[in-house]
């Protein structure tokens, strides 16, 4: 694991913390800023749908998810350091629950 530094907009009360942490997942899925860093998935993955329902955020991706090359994570591990990195981020999201072209992926993840 690699650690990198990044932007996003401070949580505030106005703004809430559904917008909070999908700024953060879009954030993870544009891939790394340093060369020679993998990223998660195709940069053509895109953040479908994201919300909170009480303590569980729901993670919707793009079909691209599925199709890992040279330049990412194999889609498993993708998953898991996606679920790692919120989870590390927003210690309060008790489970992620990750869907790839609305089917639900991997339904075991902490």
């Amino acid at each position: 694991l690699y650690i990198e530094s990044r932007r996003i907009t401070e949580y505030s009360s106005t703004q809430g913390r559904d917008l909070h942490v999908q700024q953060f997942v879009q954030e993870l899925l544009l891939g790394p800023v340093t060369n020679g860093f993998k990223s998660l998935f195709l940069q053509e993955t895109r953040l479908e749908s994201c919300f909170l329902q009480g303590n569980i955020l729901y993670i919707n991706l793009s079909k691209e998810a599925l199709f890992p090359d040279v330049t990412t994570s194999a889609t498993k591990e993708a998953v898991d350091l996606l679920v790692y990195n919120i989870k590390k981020n927003f210690s309060w999201i008790e489970s992620v629950e990750i869907y790839i072209g609305s089917n639900k992926v991997y339904e075991n993840l902490v």
